[in-house]
């Protein structure tokens, strides 16, 4: 899963240089174009976001706040933390 990670990056990446590209054609610039590299960006960013939250081990800060009672304020007996 992590190189399929690391190839929508390289593929974000791509389309991040496209877009920059076209940008600096200024008036010149193609807006259908320019419209289809936002919504491709849009897209490979909203995979990659998935992908991390599911396949990506979680940090240690994550795994301490998951499940230590100070950090997350979760009730503990008759106690509230």
């Amino acid at each position: 899963m992590v190189t399929e990670i690391q190839n929508l990056e390289q593929q974000l990446d791509q389309v991040r240089a496209e877009l920059h590209a076209e940008n600096q054609r200024g008036a010149l610039k193609d807006s259908n174009k320019v419209a289809e590299l936002e919504a491709k960006m849009s897209d490979l960013t909203q995979q990659l976001d998935v992908d991390r939250t599911f396949f990506l081990p979680a940090t240690s800060a994550t795994l301490i706040a998951s499940y230590h009672p100070i950090v997350t304020g979760k009730q503990i007996g008759r106690a509230h933390v």
